[in-house]
């Protein structure tokens, strides 16, 4: 996943003007399609079995009940809401402290320097070009804007989502790393097209995808081994479901709250305990 982010911000820098609207669509719809079939392959798996030469349907309460509780739960909580609120607050603390450390310069160059010399009185070939080559070379407080905003607009992007959540997880417990191909191919669009347009920031968002995916990754795997087969396998059939949901939000922008699902992953696992007790 981070080296899908480093070559399609590499190809994005060197592009520029970035992918057409019309390739952008027809990127995300094939990789939604993808994405859906996926979800769906792994969601048949729990919901049918062959015995005695026939397909059964099982398992289709235990979805159900899991997703309308996690579903229910996620909406109380407003997962998606806040998950969008935590990703506005990231970019305006980023602002506030590079508006802070940039302040103090500004001022000194507008106001401590004597009226006379900030008028025209000195000659305008000495203005241009007698002033120190390392205050010429210091970036402007609008291309720090434009790193930070880069930096933090991929970032949010590529790591914030039900779909890393899901991927990891599936990675982890099931040894199923399909999902995170799916999105390393979707992160290498996003990553080509933002470094295109807003530039070399976006590529320093594998920081934090390297440190959130693989903590989730090796939380899953510390956990592991206290996690039952039935455990494992419900929170992998439900988590197709939640896959499912994805590519059709990849499709068709942002028709389901899946952040608002993600309770289901837990949801799934104790609903699978109470029908074994019940022997359903």
């Amino acid at each position: 996943n981070i080296a899908a982010v480093l070559v399609g911000g590499l190809i994005g820098l060197l592009l520029r003007n970035g992918l057409k609207e019309r390739f952008q669509v027809i990127l995300m719809q094939g990789l939604g399609i993808a994405t859906f079939f996926i979800g769906v392959s792994g969601a048949l798996r729990g919901l049918l079995k062959v015995s005695g030469g026939r397909l059964e349907s099982v398992n289709g309460i235990l979805l159900i009940l899991s997703l309308v509780l996690g579903g229910l739960v996620g909406e109380t909580l407003r997962i998606e809401d806040r998950l969008d609120t935590f990703g506005e607050y990231l970019k305006r603390r980023f602002q506030k402290v590079l508006t802070r450390k940039s302040a103090p310069s500004s001022n000194v160059r507008e106001a401590d320097a004597p009226s006379d010399v900030r008028e025209a009185d000195a000659p305008s070939d000495v203005r241009e070009a007698d002033a120190p080559s390392d205050v010429q070379e210091l970036p402007s407080v609008g291309q720090q804007d434009r790193f930070v905003e880069a930096f933090v607009s991929a970032t949010l992007v590529i790591c914030v989502g039900a779909m890393s959540i899901v991927g990891s997880i599936e990675d982890a417990l099931m040894g199923d790393p399909s999902l995170l191909f799916v999105k390393s191919a979707l992160d290498c669009v996003l990553a080509l097209v933002m470094a295109s347009a807003l530039g070399v920031g976006a590529l320093f968002s594998i920081l934090p995808l390297a440190i959130y995916q693989g903590a989730l990754t090796l939380l899953a795997l510390v956990l592991k081994p206290i996690l039952t087969e039935a455990v494992i396998f419900n929170i992998s059939f439900v988590g197709s479901a939640l896959v499912c949901c994805i590519g059709i939000n990849l499709i068709w922008p942002r028709k389901i709250r899946v952040g608002n699902l993600l309770p289901s992953l837990l949801t799934a696992p104790l609903l699978g305990w109470l029908f074994s007790l019940l022997n359903w």
